[in-house]
């Protein structure tokens, strides 16, 4: 595979939710799996470098304006014919009426709220084919982040441009632009310490869910930007 540094920009038609950090290499999992059902080449068959374990795909990056708000969901809101006791057998060991506890448990309407984030660019560094990136996301992502099926985070257009250094892990200052282990970053970020840089346990390689691929890590701060901070890496 061909290596070289690029730029991806997903141009957004609807809000975005994110029930965590966006990476490009999660992005890429996912459209991975959409095209094969299979979970172990979802994540090491991906059109990005390798080091280590850790792929050269970037945190997303929200392009200035950005707006947050709250989206509510109601889970599992039934009509009254639902609980009707037709639909429902009844033991030997019960007797009278079936008792259905709607204050809590199973059976509970539960509304939810998700963060929303209103932007129209998302942007990402890689390093890799970034041309076979962003037709493996166009071909099986319909969007990004969660709630998709319910419309949020769908993409218009996707775009990738050359770059002449990688920005997929560090930035120009030697901060981190993805979760990476602890280790990882200081052999690379030198002579920046810990004390310097933001650290959280978290997922640092797909699949993200997964408490064996956790570790204690250097993380990016910065998510929402303007276009003169991404100017400052792309040109």
């Amino acid at each position: 595979m061909n290596y070289k540094p690029f730029h991806l920009c997903v141009a957004l038609k609807t809000p975005l939710i994110t029930n965590g950090r966006l990476t490009l290499d999660a992005i890429l999992s996912a459209a991975r799996f959409r095209a094969t059902a299979d979970p172990e080449r979802a994540c090491s068959d991906l059109p990005l470098r390798n080091t280590n374990g850790v792929w050269h795909g970037s945190a997303a990056l929200f392009e200035q304006p950005v707006r947050y708000t709250g989206i509510p969901f109601v889970q599992r809101l039934h009509g009254e014919q639902d609980w009707s006791l037709e639909l429902f057998s009844v033991s030997r060991r019960v007797r009278g009426d079936v008792k259905i506890n709607r204050s809590g448990g199973p059976y509970v309407a539960r509304l939810d709220c998700h963060k929303a984030c209103a932007v129209r660019h998302v942007h990402f560094f890689g390093c890799g084919e970034g041309q076979q990136a962003a037709q493996l996301i166009r071909r099986y992502l319909p969007g990004l982040g969660s709630k998709t099926n319910h419309g949020f985070g769908m993409i218009d257009t996707i775009s990738v441009n050359p770059m002449s250094s990688d920005r997929a892990l560090l930035n120009t200052a030697g901060f981190p632009m993805r979760p990476l282990p602890l280790t990882f970053w200081q052999d690379m970020a030198k002579p920046l310490t810990e004390d310097e840089v933001a650290i959280n346990e978290e997922g640092w390689r797909p699949p993200y869910w997964d408490p064996s691929n956790w570790a204690i890590c250097a993380v990016p701060v910065v998510r929402d930007v303007d276009d003169v901070y991404l100017n400052e890496w792309i040109n």
